[in-house]
C-alpha cells in the first residue's frame, strides 16, 4: 500500500509508520492435532495514533490494553480482527471496527480510519 500523492505521505514519512498484515491460521500438526501457523502478508503504510479520549480510557478500564486509530489509503480494505505488525518496533495490533470509515469525498484526504487495539500473538510450539 502506498501513500504517494496523498496528504498522508509526508506525515507517514516523518513518523516512519510501515506495517505488515499477519496471517494466523490453525493447521494440522501431523499428529492428529492442530497448531498455529503465522506468516506475513501485505506490507502497507499508514498512521497509527493512540486514542486518549474518555471513551478509550473507559475501554482500558474494562480490560482493553490500549485503543488506537489507524488511518490508511481509501483504496484498501482491512477487515475487522485483522492482525498487523508495526515494522519499526515489532508491536502487534488488531483492528476492531468494520473496514474503515472513509473520510467524506468532499475532502482532500483519500483515506479511511479504523480502531485497533494492542495484540499479543498466540503461542507457537515448534
Amino acid at each position: 500500500m502506498n501513500l504517494k500523492g496523498t496528504i498522508l505521505e509526508k506525515y507517514a514519512a516523518e513518523t516512519g509508520d510501515s506495517f505488515v498484515i499477519i496471517n494466523i491460521a490453525l493447521v494440522d500438526d501431523g499428529l492428529g492435532g492442530q497448531k498455529y501457523s503465522i506468516s506475513e502478508g501485505l506490507h502497507f503504510d499508514g498512521i497509527l495514533k493512540m486514542d486518549s479520549s474518555l471513551q478509550s480510557e473507559v475501554a482500558e478500564k474494562q480490560g482493553v490494553t490500549a485503543v488506537y486509530t489507524l488511518s490508511y489509503p481509501k483504496a484498501y480494505t482491512i477487515p475487522p480482527r485483522t492482525v498487523f505488525k508495526r515494522i519499526k518496533d515489532g508491536k502487534y495490533f488488531k483492528t476492531t471496527d468494520m473496514d474503515g470509515n472513509p473520510v467524506p469525498n468532499g475532502t482532500a484526504l483519500a483515506m479511511k480510519t479504523t480502531r485497533a487495539e494492542a495484540y499479543i500473538l498466540p503461542q507457537i510450539d515448534e
